[in-house]
């Protein structure tokens, strides 16, 4: 269960409503019997949940560029979008218009605004079945891992969905190999990471292929 207050015009809550209002007290708001919620971030209108369990996350809200990491723009009001990890996930933050998560080896995706370099993916909806959200072969994946396809959709999504352009699912910000990162954030414009060393990577949250390092340490 989530205690949730917010002022909701985006389906952010992950329940229905017909126009935005704002919700003066926490709102009790169910993923699923079996979700266990270990983590809850939100942005400026959507919403993620890491479950304890960490290769199984929740995503609602507005999907305008593809933040709620299904590799579509459908945004959900009322609802969650199950999610399966092909690692697991220590944590999820939420910008305004992106989500960045960071996995157990350290590696950190983004999902949302900024360029679709790689062919866009058709999300496929085949009863209660994990589907994945990239159509890349595994030859493609095993020459560009920036493509692995980190999230796939447990089953269809609700169906108080609206839109339905496909983009690129979440890709890896390219931090360098010796960064061990072990804390993530997102704002309104720019995300960043730190790793074991105290050292900041930030990046504009529409240039995620540019990382800037700061050095020094924060310890």
């Amino acid at each position: 269960m989530l205690l949730l207050p917010v002022h909701k015009g985006y389906g952010q809550l992950g329940i229905p409503s017909t126009h935005s209002e704002t919700v003066l007290e926490p709102v009790m708001v169910s993923i699923s019997p079996t979700f266990k919620v270990k983590q809850v971030s939100s942005g400026y209108a959507h919403t993620w949940v890491l479950s304890r369990q960490q290769n199984q996350l929740a995503s609602t809200g507005n999907n305008q560029h593809g933040q709620l990491g299904t590799g579509d723009r459908v945004s959900l009001d009322g609802g969650w979008n199950l999610l399966q990890s092909t690692v697991p996930i220590e944590e999820v933050s939420c910008g305004n218009w992106v989500t960045i998560l960071l996995t157990i080896p350290g590696d950190v995706f983004q999902a949302g605004l900024g360029p679709s370099p790689i062919s866009e993916p058709t999300l496929q909806q085949d009863g209660t079945e994990a589907v994945s959200i990239s159509e890349q072969s595994s030859s493609a994946l095993e020459e560009d891992t920036d493509t692995l396809p980190l999230l796939t959709v447990l089953g269809p999504p609700p169906a108080t969905t609206t839109g339905s352009l496909e983009c690129v699912p979440p890709r890896r910000v390219p931090l360098p190999d010796d960064a061990e990162v072990t804390a993530i954030s997102s704002g309104c414009m720019c995300s960043g990471a730190v790793d074991e060393n105290g050292k900041v990577f930030i990046w504009r949250s529409d240039s995620p292929e540019e990382p800037h390092a700061f050095g020094g340490s924060l310890k």
